[in-house]
């Protein structure tokens, strides 16, 4: 019996094992380096009926893409606080809102497909808690095809509280 499901295990590794190698279509690599779309949130550790959690409050950002210049300019506006008290992950409390500031925030941008971001010189992170009040703050967005680079450049026209 025991030799029976070694046996059949040995016959179901060979049955879905494959041994192509040739004929396969090559996959066409991304050319394109863009920054498509561009948000802020604001994070916070809180209560959650006794255990700490992450909160997360996106913030309206509106956003203009110049696709000749590589320019991304955001207009951030903080949403009104929530004190609904019914559930705390739906709320946005009013002691939390007052913290909110554009020295710690956590910024994201959406890309060309497979394409990679990274900040230059002192532009800060994106994906984590960071200063955006900057000037200067510009982005390497590196194609999925490893050739084609853009710099582009981060413009905070406006930040609404």
């Amino acid at each position: 019996m025991k030799t029976l499901k070694y046996i059949s295990a040995a016959l179901l590794l060979i049955l879905f094992s494959s041994c192509l190698k040739l004929g396969l279509d090559d996959i066409e690599y991304f050319d394109e380096a863009d920054i498509t779309a561009f948000n802020f949130e604001y994070r916070w550790m809180g209560d959650n009926n006794g255990n700490d959690r992450l909160f997360v409050q996106k913030l309206n950002t509106a956003y203009t893409i110049d696709t000749i210049a590589y320019t991304i300019s955001c207009d951030i506006t903080v949403p009104d606080a929530s004190d609904t008290g019914d559930e705390p992950t739906d709320d946005f409390p009013t002691e939390i809102r007052d913290m909110v500031s554009i020295e710690e925030l956590v910024g994201y941008a959406d890309l060309s497909a497979a394409a990679k971001i990274a900040p230059i010189g002192s532009a800060p992170n994106l994906g984590s808690m960071q200063n955006f009040s900057g000037s200067d703050m510009q982005y390497k967005v590196t194609a999925a095809d490893d050739k084609t680079i853009k710099e582009w450049t981060l413009i905070i026209t406006s930040f609404t509280k």
